[in-house]
């Protein structure tokens, strides 16, 4: 059974995954989709290329995955819009830090 706090977190994450799918939009993607519980996969229009976008679900946290080629264009996009549903996406570094400690999967 879930906390009040973590339903509360859960809800935060499906609001910013409704509005995320609003605004990532352009011409080089051919379709975003919910995932897991909080994630979305974003799929290149013309190849098999996809970014997967996890969402913390403890707090305005995100991390971004690419598979194949993706363009600046579409990551400086995904990471405005993240910005525009107040969250913040980790950098490799930090994702890799994450990891080191055993905290990424706590985490996301």
């Amino acid at each position: 059974m879930l906390s009040d706090k973590q339903k509360g977190n859960l809800e935060r994450v499906y609001k910013a995954i409704d509005s995320l799918m609003n605004c990532i939009k352009m011409e080089q993607i051919v379709s975003v989709e919910p995932a897991k519980t909080n994630s979305l996969e974003i799929y290149m229009r013309q190849s098999s290329d996809y970014i997967v976008v996890e969402l913390s679900i403890y707090g305005p946290l995100a991390s971004i995955f690419k598979y194949g080629f993706v363009s600046d264009d579409v990551i400086r996009k995904i990471e405005e819009c993240l910005s525009t549903v107040g969250v913040i996406p980790i950098t490799e570094e930090e994702k890799n830090e994450l990891e080191n400690q055993g905290l990424y999967q706590e985490l996301f």
